[in-house]
């Protein structure tokens, strides 16, 4: 009991770590297929909501269970973004708790080596590499899509060393459960029935057609992908099944990019997909050392069970989405912890194989500290963007020709929704005080009178030096980044143009040395518009206009920073 606390304490540390993470970046923020689930607790508010609203395809997805879950955790929390990507984190502990028990029931194996791997096995599953989906709300519905199939794997695996015939049966019931779940959580979901077909089979052997649990599993699976992909529509700009055959060359490329992109982030392709190759060709030898040691499947299914998911998935992705976001290497990673799963066994007595496994597990190593500076800055960069996104969302009263128009920010587009949509759940979140309007940043802005403001102020000028840029329907208010803790003494700007005030918004991205070394590595150098601050008026008329920006101090106090400035449209 002792040597377990101190397993599950190791695993605890990379979670505590990954907690943090989310915490300092994440953002009370709705974006892209987040705008879905607020037009859905629209649509309930207004009595329209039924269950093909729930079940209806989101893209080439169906998200039953994450729109059930979201819409609950929305409702208890005001719609806080990151409540949610808090649950994703608390999904992620569920597979942290199935593989250290795992590695702690492991006979014959040291307690300094399961240390080891526990610890590495940790450090895999919330790798910071995953930064798209920890700090992105809808990314829950990507971790249901991959952490039910691990439990059903586990459940299945677990049947085989039951006691009972009642017992097999209920871990049999509950990895059913499992697979279905994964199935309408997202497409890569479906995998859990084929994946669960081959552990069945190996669990089974010569008995595997005339199983009663083999039938069953196997009608449930046909059903539940006939049921899923019956009148799916897929998003046209992605790759087809045809461009397996037209272009095989690419799919093979992209397959081992999205393997590869879990130990080299952001590297060019080419690098990737030598990454790739390298985890794909230590899945081989490794498929060599199980053979050449008569090691039998039946006691490593659960290893097998992740990496033939991680293995299928990657394979989807390259086939259907051809790309290699941050996102989508929560799967692949799952072929590098069933390989940990299964290295952690080998009593390797020739010095070939040893010296092979060293080899992998030092590069696997190596890749943390590239992943993790990659996930801290990918992160920092995206929370810079929310911010400005939200000062967006805040201000729509202002901006609401720019928020419903075909040009709105990327953020906010996404095929499921028109700009026009978006524009009504920000009016429904703002009517219920959700989300950033629960505890607005930037909130409507004040009347300043002349009186209450204090005059040109040298000090807070010295803190905002700062040039405008006008354009016709926006002005741009430039302070450079190098500006020195004006974060911290300026609390809100806002804009005087011809006697209205408009908030500003005050990008507050900590542009470090550290992340300065890490820009050069960047293939988008841009940061997000660092150090830059903007306005987004009704289109101003050609004429004459007045303007000045006027400061809130931390202080609580009101400051003239520039005298009236006089320019022409």
């Amino acid at each position: 009991m002792k040597k377990k606390f101190i397993y599950f304490g190791i695993a605890a540390i990379p979670a505590a770590l990954c907690l943090a993470f989310i915490c300092c970046l994440g953002i009370n923020q709705i974006c892209w297929d987040e705008w879905t689930m607020v037009d859905l607790a629209k649509r309930i508010e207004d009595n329209e909501l039924n269950f093909a609203d729930l079940i209806a395809p989101h893209g080439e997805h169906r998200i039953f269970f994450p729109r059930l879950v979201f819409l609950a955790i929305a409702y208890l929390t005001n719609f806080n973004s990151v409540a949610q990507m808090l649950n994703s984190w608390l999904l992620l502990s569920l597979v942290t708790f199935v593989t250290t028990n795992y590695i702690a029931q492991l006979k014959n194996v040291s307690d300094k080596k399961k240390y080891f791997f526990i610890a590495l096995i940790s450090v895999l599953i919330y790798s910071w590499v995953q930064w798209g989906n920890f700090l992105y709300a809808f990314g829950m519905t990507f971790f249901m899509a991959l952490i039910f199939p691990i439990l059903s794997y586990h459940f299945l695996s677990l049947m085989f060393h039951a006691e009972n015939k009642r017992k097999r049966n209920l871990y049999y019931v509950a990895a059913l459960l499992a697979a279905f779940i994964a199935s309408f959580s997202s497409a890569q979901g479906l995998f859990a029935w084929i994946v669960g077909a081959i552990i069945l089979f190996i669990l089974l052997g010569k008995k595997t057609f005339t199983s009663l649990h083999f039938i069953t599993w196997s009608l449930i699976g046909v059903f539940v992908w006939i049921a899923y992909l019956s009148n799916l529509e897929r998003l046209g700009h992605h790759s087809i099944v045809a461009n397996l055959v037209e272009n095989w060359l690419s799919v093979i490329y992209m397959f081992f990019s999205v393997i590869g992109n879990t130990m080299l982030p952001k590297a060019s392709g080419y690098i990737m997909t030598v990454a790739g190759a390298f985890v794909m060709g230590s899945t081989l030898i490794t498929c060599c050392i199980v053979w050449k040691n008569k090691i039998s499947l039946s006691s490593i299914l659960f290893p097998i069970a992740l990496i033939l998911n991680g293995l299928f998935v990657s394979g989807s992705i390259a086939l259907g989405r051809a790309e290699t976001m941050s996102r989508y290497t929560s799967f692949p990673i799952y072929i590098l912890v069933g390989l940990l799963l299964i290295w952690i066994e080998f009593r390797a007595r020739e010095s070939n194989i040893k010296n092979g496994l060293k080899i992998m597990l030092s590069a696997l190593v190596l890749s943390i500290p590239l992943t993790m500076a990659n996930g801290f800055y990918q992160g920092t960069k995206w929370r810079a963007m929310n911010n400005y996104h939200r000062y967006m969302v805040e201000t729509s009263n202002i901006n609401q020709d720019k928020l419903s128009s075909a040009n709105i920010p990327p953020l906010y587009y996404v095929n499921c929704i028109t700009g026009e949509k978006v524009l009504q759940c920000i009016n429904f979140l703002q009517e219920h005080r959700y989300n950033v309007f629960h505890k607005p940043t930037y909130g409507v802005a004040p009347i300043l009178y002349e009186e209450h403001l204090g005059q040109v102020n040298n000090d807070v000028l010295q803190l905002l030096p700062h040039t405008f840029q006008f354009a016709p329907d926006h002005i741009r208010v430039i302070t450079p980044a190098e500006t020195p803790n004006y974060k911290d003494k300026i609390a809100n700007l806002y804009l005087d143009i011809d006697g209205n005030i408009y908030p500003l918004f005050i990008n507050r991205y900590e542009f470090s040395p550290i992340l300065q070394w890490l820009t050069q590595f960047d293939k988008d150098k841009s940061v997000s518009g660092r150090g830059i601050s903007f306005v987004y008026p009704q289109n101003l008329t050609p004429g004459i206009h007045h303007v000045k920006i006027k400061a809130l101090t931390v202080d609580g106090k009101f400051y003239i920073v520039d005298p009236d400035i006089t320019f022409e449209i």
